[in-house]
């Protein structure tokens, strides 16, 4: 294992996994229910295999991994590295056993301390950081958890330190996020090595999917403080929801449940980019791939800062 990208999850190859029916997404503890479609998982399964497969032959093609990457302190080594651990990490959860380097944490309350606790305190599990050998872990990771995984239903809840309570995912989730993981950071490692990086659409859509269900917890109480609007985002071929602001606090909802200040189209590839911080908003936005209007259009341009990066 570890050594070769060939089949897929959807295709019926090495990891395939049943079909399962549509679930309800539960936000945030005080949030309330709503029916969205999660991630389809024998999709997920199939974009994850062939997105970690793509970052393998990147990290491949590297002489070594000591370039850092704009805007953090981790080196294409520890991006490359921490894929490999959330991978693992995901594994564990699966199969219900403990995260070992999750006994030491102390954040529980916000989320967004907590995972980066859980960051720092994972970069010691893996040392390695030659290009290569990292290639082959990563590959031993993704098959590790799809072969984990494989008879699990979608709704399955996966227990997990990085995510407690409020935004718990279940498999289909879990797999949406690993999805994102591997997406976000291959286009960290390729942007700073010069790589070529494509992302589908359809595999942005996937990671979406599971993203939505997060942001909840990922408000900044700062500067949502006492703001109260109502955002519809569409997704271009994907999840629409509206996400509803009440007094710094927001829930997720249905379209057409209530009036809401401004609507926002948006492409895939370029939404799940803007949600982890990767691009500045004014760039989709010149280029027309995040289209806002509504009777507060003008709303739209604060809305990604009220979150944190997830």
């Amino acid at each position: 294992m570890g050594d070769a990208c060939t089949g897929g999850a959807a295709a019926g190859g090495r990891h395939a996994a049943r079909p399962g029916p549509v679930a309800r997404l539960g936000p945030a503890g005080h949030h309330r229910r709503v029916p969205l479609p999660v991630s389809p998982l024998l999709e997920s399964r199939d974009a994850l295999d062939r997105a970690a497969c793509r970052l393998a032959d990147v990290l491949r093609s590297l002489p070594d991994t000591d370039a850092t990457v704009p805007g953090s302190s981790w080196t294409v080594g520890d991006t490359a590295a921490h894929v490999v651990i959330s991978l693992r990490h995901a594994t564990l959860v699966a199969a219900r056993r403990a995260v070992p380097w999750a006994e030491g944490a102390t954040s529980t309350q916000v989320a967004a301390h907590r995972i980066a606790e859980l960051n720092t305190l994972a970069m010691s599990v893996e040392t390695e950081r030659g290009p290569q050998a990292l290639a082959g872990l990563l590959l031993t990771a993704v098959d590790d958890y799809l072969a984990g995984t494989a008879t699990l239903p979608p709704d399955r809840p996966m227990h997990s330190p990085y995510y407690l309570g409020e935004i718990a995912p279940d498999h289909a989730g879990l797999t949406g996020i690993q999805l994102s993981e591997v997406l976000v950071h291959g286009y960290d490692i390729a942007n700073v090595t010069g790589r070529p990086w494509p992302i589908a659409a359809d595999e942005a859509r996937l990671a979406l999917r599971a993203a939505v269900r997060l942001t909840p917890a990922f408000v900044d109480p700062e500067i949502a403080h006492g703001h109260t609007g109502g955002y519809d985002l569409w997704v271009r071929g994907g999840p629409r929801v509206v996400f509803r602001f009440t007094d710094g606090r927001v829930s997720l909802e249905e379209p057409g449940v209530a009036p809401v200040d401004c609507h926002v189209l948006a492409e895939p590839v370029a939404l799940l980019l803007l949600m982890y911080g990767r691009i500045p908003q004014w760039m989709p936005i010149a280029s027309g791939r995040l289209i806002p209007w509504g009777r507060r259009p003008w709303r739209a341009l604060g809305f990604r800062q009220m979150f944190v990066n997830p």
